[in-house]
């Protein structure tokens, strides 16, 4: 039997023109406008519960962008490379922080890491990381099993318009605690409803931000070149939770390595020796051969350098000044920083003196040159031990 069609509903019709309109406005941020257009659509429908779960996202998502403008009032924006250079360095105090079981110490490490980046997920998968160890001391001490906490990663913005890209940011948003809630499950399933999101973009764009989510921590982990114990763990930890397959975690090494190359770092060597002179000296050739470098005047000046940098190489003179340490204890002390077990280690003698020479052949460092040092050495060593790591 044929069925006449339903006549227009001005009502309905101009209800879905303004939570569209509202959809717009919120995908260019312009959530003042947004909210405008839903309350516009709650006049007409006052009940209607999707509506007013989305006029609750877009309050929340302005909130954000509110605490976000007070945070950039008193702090410098970085550019990409800028935090590809701060970033890694407090990822690398928390590990030797971690390694040390100074957690409070770490997380204050991570704190700095949100200042310049509010929602790095590496950082926030850290913090679970350190959450899990604090954990696991307290079963310890009390002999007491506590389960551990989930991590999640970081992802890299993904460009899309239209209701797919709203979507998107929500899943971003709901998989920052690395799970989904019943009630996150239920508000996703009636956004899909209301913008006729089909499943299948549903499954594409959740599996595409969980990827983007690995390969954002991936980069972030690999940026000192060194993937410690914790980076270790806490990237397991997201290929569980994200169900990243073998396949995908090849894709997802390959997409890094393409990313380490259009945003090339230069290498920082670290020079350790009371001679200004000669450090200064070495530091010059060295930057001419496309390392940074920096420079301390004793041992202690050196460990306060590596709290916040992690080089790929040092030289060192052995002898100091008194009460100012040596080089093997500098030595010593370099090799218990996970970063730094693989990275090149040489002494710089201003003459040959065999003792010291073979003292230091046994404690493992790497090479004893003779000052004036030949810095062709130095790169070539670099190299070599680069490609035995």
């Amino acid at each position: 039997m044929f069925r006449k069609p339903e006549p227009p509903n001005p009502l309905r019709e101009a209800f879905t023109r303004h939570l569209r309109n509202a959809d717009d406005y919120a995908r260019k941020k312009e959530y003042e406008k947004a909210l405008y257009e839903i309350e516009q659509a709650l006049k007409l429908d006052p009940k209607n519960n999707n509506a007013r779960q989305f006029q609750e996202r877009v309050r929340m998502q302005w909130k954000q962008v509110q605490k976000d403008q007070k945070l950039q009032e008193a702090a410098v924006e970085l550019s990409f490379e800028q935090r590809m250079e701060v970033i890694p360095k407090f990822l690398a105090t928390a590990d030797r922080m971690i390694s040390q079981h100074d957690y409070k110490a770490a997380l204050d490490a991570i704190a700095e890491i949100y200042k310049v980046d509010s929602t790095n997920y590496y950082a926030q998968a850290y913090s679970d990381r350190i959450d899990q160890l604090m954990s696991e001391e307290m079963a310890k001490a009390s002999q007491v099993f506590q389960p551990a906490q989930a991590a999640t990663g970081a992802e890299e913005e993904t460009k899309e318009s239209g209701s797919l890209g709203f979507y998107r940011e929500l899943l971003k948003d709901y998989w920052f605690d690395g799970k989904l809630t019943d009630d996150e499950l239920r508000h996703l399933a009636e956004v899909r409803g209301l913008f006729a999101i089909a499943d299948e973009d549903h499954e594409r764009i959740s599996k595409d931000v969980k990827f983007d989510a690995y390969v954002e921590a991936l980069r972030l982990a690999w940026a000192d070149g060194f993937l410690s114990e914790t980076e270790r763990k806490v990237l397991e930890i997201m290929r569980n939770r994200y169900n990243i397959s073998l396949q995908e975690n090849a894709r997802a090494e390959a997409k890094v390595q393409e990313l380490r190359k259009s945003h090339p770092q230069r290498d920082l060597v670290l020079i350790v020796d009371a001679s200004q002179e000669h450090a200064v000296g070495l530091a010059k050739v060295l930057k001419t051969r496309g390392f940074n470098t920096m420079v301390a005047r004793r041992p202690e000046e050196a460990y306060k350098i590596l709290q916040s940098s992690v080089p790929v190489a040092i030289v060192a003179d052995v002898r100091f000044g008194p009460g100012d340490g040596d080089g093997f204890e500098l030595y010593r002390r370099v090799r218990q920083f996970p970063p730094l077990v693989h990275a090149p280690f040489f002494f710089a003698l201003g003459m040959t003196d065999n003792d010291i020479l073979h003292a230091a052949l046994r404690v493992g460092v790497d090479h004893v040159l003779q000052k004036p040092v030949d810095p062709e050495f130095i790169v070539a060593a670099i190299e070599g031990k680069r490609q035995k790591v």
